[in-house]
């Protein structure tokens, strides 16, 4: 019933105007933030941006960065709902993109690639332009507790050519696919879950997943950053970094830390440029380890 549900608030989403809708949703944000002042969650989000910040914001600009904050996040689950409806053209339209040579240069050494980004911007946009432009591209996903969205989530992913490995997958998989020339599509700003790696995260020595790393450092592929960033005028711009140069010492542990502190001061980087775009209500300061 709820996945029913779901995709007949899309259908409607796919008709309605976009500008429309994304007025709907700024009013709606002021709406949810005014309504959360009133609750523990407020506190929640405007303490891990000061975990993250500490005194670079006042109070007033931490309530005004988590309202935009907001809206963000309720525009992107728009733009979700409207893939669907949205072809190659229509997606370039609305998405201009940066350094992509990077990702082609890659590609180009036969060692598949690890496209290593953030809950930032809109992230599932992103790849789905790399889908349809034919880039052979699977994205690492965890489950979802709810077995409607997780249907509904992956049917629009597949229609534009995204493929899902689930992180319960065998390391052999996502060898193999590195190993035949594909993109494996990692988020690395949330916790670590199989290993023990931690690393320095705006000031806080946080876990961080050993995945990305591993897998480079095991097949040779190189880690390319990429993020998503939603302009004012609520287009979109794909940037692309530089693959990640990686030391390798052959202590497996000071390798993992080494160099997934490279790939978090990048994150640390693009969150300080547009602090708004950047996942804050996910409890990334809950498994600290004391320096």
């Amino acid at each position: 019933m709820l996945y029913v549900f779901i995709k007949l608030i899309s259908k409607i989403v796919q008709i309605l105007p976009e500008k429309f809708l994304f007025l709907i949703v700024d009013l709606l944000a002021r709406v949810i933030w005014f309504k959360l002042k009133f609750t523990p969650f407020h506190n929640f989000i405007q303490n891990n941006i000061r975990q993250a910040f500490k005194d670079r914001y006042t109070s007033c600009e931490i309530e005004d960065l988590t309202r935009r904050h907001l809206s963000c996040l309720l525009k992107s689950l728009v733009e979700f709902m409207r893939l669907p409806g949205l072809n190659l053209d229509q997606l370039e339209k609305k998405i201009k993109i940066k350094n992509i040579h990077y990702l082609d240069e890659a590609l180009n050494k036969g060692r598949g690639v690890i496209l290593l980004s953030a809950h930032f911007g809109n992230w599932e946009m992103g790849a789905a332009l790399l889908g349809l432009k034919g880039y052979p591209i699977y994205a690492m996903y965890q489950e979802q507790s709810s077995k409607s969205i997780d249907r509904w989530l992956n049917e629009v992913r597949l229609s534009k050519g995204v493929r899902p490995v689930w992180r319960w997958q065998t390391l052999r998989r996502i060898i193999t696919l590195l190993k035949t020339g594909c993109i494996i599509a990692i988020m690395g700003d949330q916790h670590g879950e199989f290993e023990n790696v931690f690393a320095e995260f705006f000031g806080h020595r946080v876990s961080v997943p050993a995945g990305p790393v591993a897998f480079a450092l095991k097949t040779g592929a190189q880690i390319i950053p990429a993020f998503m960033i939603r302009n004012a005028d609520d287009t979109h711009t794909e940037v692309f970094e530089p693959p990640l140069e990686l030391t390798r010492t052959g202590n497996r542990k000071r390798d993992l830390e080494e160099n997934s502190l490279k790939f978090l001061r990048i994150f640390e980087k693009y969150i300080s440029w547009y602090p708004e775009q950047w996942f804050w209500v996910y409890n990334r300061w809950d498994k600290l380890r004391k320096k």
